[in-house]
């Protein structure tokens, strides 16, 4: 366990680096990531299916969701899926069904506001 920190360009190595001392840190590929997160049983309780495309504007609520239900936001055709068999903890895309941003923020804040 640790911190996890996203490289999405040279400027992230040197922040890291600048704030850390890490010059030189570990690099794990996102798929790899993600499968490491779903073993650990004692961190992530499996997995949200969503559309990323179909259900963009409702993804902050998805991912608060995430935080909640300590899963993992993944598609049907994920490349996790090639590794691992995690649990579905939530189904988006059957619960979420023509959600709008207004709809899916009434519904967490009501079924989760108090957690």
């Amino acid at each position: 366990e640790g911190s996890v920190y996203i490289l999405y360009d040279n400027y992230d190595l040197e922040w890291l680096s600048d704030e850390t001392g890490n010059s030189n840190p570990n690099i794990t590929s996102i798929n790899d990531f993600v499968s490491i997160c779903l073993q650990s049983t004692s961190m992530i309780s499996g997995y949200i299916r969503y559309n990323r495309t179909s259900q963009a504007a409702i993804v902050p609520n998805i991912l608060t969701l995430s935080s909640i239900l300590n899963a993992i936001p993944l598609e049907d055709n994920d490349e996790a899926f090639e590794q691992n068999s995690p649990k579905l903890v939530f189904d988006a895309l059957t619960e979420f069904d023509n959600f709008n941003a207004l709809n899916a923020t009434s519904y967490v804040f009501e079924k989760y506001g108090s957690e």
